[in-house]
């Protein structure tokens, strides 16, 4: 679910290639950060969807600020990042 962001929008489309390039445990490691636990559960008592959403800062450059995850909601706000290599040390 896209919350104020499109699946289009330069910043989405290389959060979803950076996280695609992570590896198995960064992976773990990002679910736990967005999601607050080191696994997904089973699909079938999985309800809450996860979200991307704008970042709460007006800021030109956004290249220095960290994402922030909601837990209970398995939300993730995303800045702008300027380029794949910033997203991923900033994601890691």
């Amino acid at each position: 679910i896209y919350v104020s962001v499109l699946p289009q929008d330069q910043h989405i489309l290389m959060f979803w290639e950076v996280l695609d390039e992570f590896s198995a445990k960064e992976k773990a490691l990002f679910i736990r950060f967005v999601w607050g636990r080191s696994q997904l559960p089973r699909e079938s008592e999985f309800t809450q969807p996860f979200q991307l959403q704008a970042f709460p800062s007006q800021a030109q450059n956004q290249d220095d600020l960290l994402p922030s995850a909601q837990t209970c909601f398995f939300s993730l706000s995303l800045p702008k990042y300027s380029s794949k290599d910033i997203m991923n040390t900033r994601l890691l």
